[in-house]
C-alpha cells in the first residue's frame, strides 16, 4: 500500500482501541521484509512519527504493524490469573 492508504489504515484500526479494550499500537512499517527489520532495529518509541517509515522503504510501499503496548500486555496476564484462579 502507499503511504497515504497505509496511515488511513492505521487510523481506522486506531478507532477499535476503544472496541477491543485492549491498548494496541500500530506503526506503518515498510513492506519489504528486509527493510522493516532494519527499522524495527533502529525503532526509538519515544521519537518515533509515522514518516520514519519512509526512510527504510525502497519501494515505498507500506503496512500497518499491531504491538501491545505494556498495559495491555499486563491486563491480559492479569485476566488469565483471575480465570485460573
Amino acid at each position: 500500500m502507499t503511504y497515504e492508504e497505509t496511515l488511513n489504515l492505521k487510523i481506522e484500526a486506531e478507532k477499535t482501541i476503544m472496541e477491543t479494550g485492549y491498548l494496541y499500537k500500530y506503526l506503518i512499517v515498510p513492506e519489504i521484509e528486509e527493510e522493516r527489520i532494519k527499522f524495527f532495529e533502529s525503532y526509538n518509541e519515544k521519537k518515533y512519527t509515522d514518516e520514519d517509515c519512509k526512510k527504510y522503504s525502497s519501494n515505498k510501499e507500506y503496512l500497518v504493524w499491531q504491538t501491545l503496548t505494556d498495559e495491555s500486555i499486563e491486563r491480559i496476564i492479569k485476566e488469565s490469573r483471575r480465570r485460573f484462579q
